[in-house]
């Protein structure tokens, strides 16, 4: 065939093309097309982006528009397609807006320095890169702090190289070698070249499984309990900020459910971490706590404050646009004035010393 006679459409689609795979980030899908066309990763995004920075910049989280319009023309994918592979997917989900210049809740930063990545910002399932076909990719749910666990097999998620203990950095196989393999898997550690899927998987109990299920069925709108979805992530946020705060009612409060949910919630009183800079395994225990308190709503939540004297001013500290359905329930159940506080105060020393 004379490749003159093709359509223009035709003409501008790589030769090696592929679609993203189920969920798959925009990274993942570029270094793949990369490899197809036996290319390192930075070489083909030179060819294929221009003069348009790739690897130095966060481009899962929001990719400029002239990429993804790139994309769509030399794929046969559309642009919505495309914008799928993006965190920005997630807004009205698990957000309301994606802050395009600093940090966003649920996101995990990467500690972009360069071209490299200082924080463990990406996680894998090593069973579900074993099962992928042929390729294995990395999803985009493996850059949220709210997944934990792989609720289809079961075990919990890595956030580093088990060998080496470097953050998962796949684009970075294939620099500075020029003699690279470009056969190299992206399962395949930048640093040490560990096959990430040989990792030992660590099983978790039931009850973890279920809550990850639970929070996916949410993110997937088929819990039809909740209408605005970023309204429920919101108030979780709000709980776990509470849990993994500092000063007594932080302290207090971990204690009571440490005790309660008979989880292991010790957390440094020195230091603070952010929820989304913790490791996998501190993140799985706070992020259950809070998933806890809020099923059987409002019940389980309002006895369990009540019980151990968690009132309103706390639970809705620097929590200004809390949704009507969590501060109508604190306000109705929870609320306490600078008097009441008093009474209750004189109340509780009375019934100390009996």
């Amino acid at each position: 065939m004379d490749f003159d006679l093709l359509p223009p459409a035709l003409k501008d689609l790589l030769p090696a093309y592929s679609k993203p795979r189920d969920g798959e980030l925009l990274s993942s899908w570029i270094v793949r097309m990369a490899y197809d066309h036996y290319l390192k990763s930075h070489v083909f995004c030179n060819l294929v982006f221009p003069k348009t920075p790739i690897w130095n910049r966060d481009i899962d989280r929001m990719a400029p528009r002239s990429i993804v319009e790139t994309l769509s023309r030399i794929t046969p994918t559309s642009v919505q397609g495309v914008e799928q592979c993006l965190l920005t997917s997630y807004e009205g989900t698990i957000f309301q807006k994606l802050n395009p210049n600093g940090a966003t809740k649920w996101i995990l930063p990467l500690g972009i320095y360069h071209r490299k990545r200082k924080d463990n910002g990406l996680m894998y399932c090593p069973t579900c890169l074993s099962n992928d076909l042929k390729v294995p990719y990395f999803r985009k749910v493996w850059r949220l702090s709210l997944f934990v666990v792989c609720p289809k097999c079961g075990y919990m998620l890595e956030d580093c190289c088990p060998r080496c203990g470097s953050p998962i950095v796949f684009f970075r196989n294939d620099l500075g070698n020029k003699n690279a393999d470009l056969a190299k898997p992206l399962s395949r550690c930048y640093s040490c070249s560990f096959d990430l899927k040989e990792t030992t998987p660590t099983p978790v109990t039931r009850r973890f499984v279920r809550m990850q299920k639970y929070l996916i069925a949410i993110i997937e709108k088929r819990n039809t309990r909740f209408l605005f979805p970023h309204q429920y992530f919101d108030v979780l946020f709000q709980i776990i900020k509470l849990i993994n705060g500092r000063g007594n009612l932080s302290t207090h409060l971990r204690k009571k459910l440490a005790k309660s949910l008979k989880i292991d919630l010790a957390i440094s009183s020195t230091t603070y971490t952010p929820f989304d800079m913790l490791g996998v395994k501190e993140r799985r225990n706070i992020l259950f706590c809070a998933y806890w308190l809020l099923l059987d709503w409002p019940d389980r939540f309002v006895n369990f404050c009540k019980e151990n004297r968690i009132w309103s001013t706390f639970l809705l500290k620097d929590f200004e646009e809390a949704p009507f359905w969590f501060y109508s329930v604190v306000y109705s159940n929870l609320f306490i004035s600078n008097i009441n506080r008093k009474f209750i105060g004189v109340r509780h020393l009375f019934s100390y010393y009996g």
